[in-house]
């Protein structure tokens, strides 16, 4: 889940006008944001990003809520952002372990924190991206989530000036995880998505 965070003594919402943001470029086209702000595109960790907010005088900045929630950082949190305005990146706040795959005893072990809801809805984002051969400076936003035992799917494909935003979704049952992945991903490239990647990636 994206978030807003201000810089100290600045009391204006994230919908003000006039104000100076940094958000991640990938992000930048899937907000749907107030067209009077002035957003410049970030490169960085996490702490780097925190020390331009600072240096360089910015409003704001647009990081995802689960690394700065995990730093404790939550104090300067102005405002989470909802995802009918912005998606977040594919498997985002999610946490992975690794392992060997023939290592039965480990995996025995890791299946009793694994989280079987986190699993499905990154299982489906993760089949999207990979069917639209996407990849970390490719404008692509998915939030997948399990309600009702009903596996649901929303994603975009944008221009990276945001002056086009494909967006759908889809919903499935819990075992059709990475089907329903690439069912989105197909609706996404049949409405014009196929075209939008392709310019990003050639650099237009």
């Amino acid at each position: 889940m994206p978030l807003f965070l201000k810089m100290a003594g600045n009391s204006r919402s994230f919908p003000g006008v006039q104000d100076r943001y940094i958000l991640p470029k990938t992000l930048c086209p899937a907000a749907k944001l107030p067209p009077d702000l002035q957003l410049e595109s970030l490169r960085g960790n996490l702490n780097t990003r925190m020390k331009k907010l600072a240096a360089e005088r910015l409003d704001g900045i647009i990081l995802a809520a689960a690394g700065i929630i995990r730093m404790g950082w939550e104090d300067m949190i102005a405002e989470i952002i909802p995802f009918n305005i912005c998606l977040p990146a594919v498997g985002q706040g999610a946490i992975s372990v690794e392992c060997r795959e023939d290592d039965r005893d480990i995996l025995e072990m890791l299946k009793t924190i694994e989280h079987s809801e986190t699993r499905v809805a990154t299982d489906a984002e993760r089949s999207l991206l990979r069917h639209l051969e996407g990849g970390c400076q490719v404008p692509i936003g998915a939030y997948g989530q399990v309600k009702n035992k009903r596996l649901t799917l929303s994603a975009l494909v944008s221009t990276l000036d945001g002056s086009q935003v494909l967006r759908t979704q889809g919903e499935a049952e819990i075992d059709g995880a990475k089907a329903l992945g690439i069912e989105v991903a197909e609706k996404l490239l049949t409405m014009g998505g196929k075209e939008i990647l392709q310019k990003v990636r050639s650099g237009e």
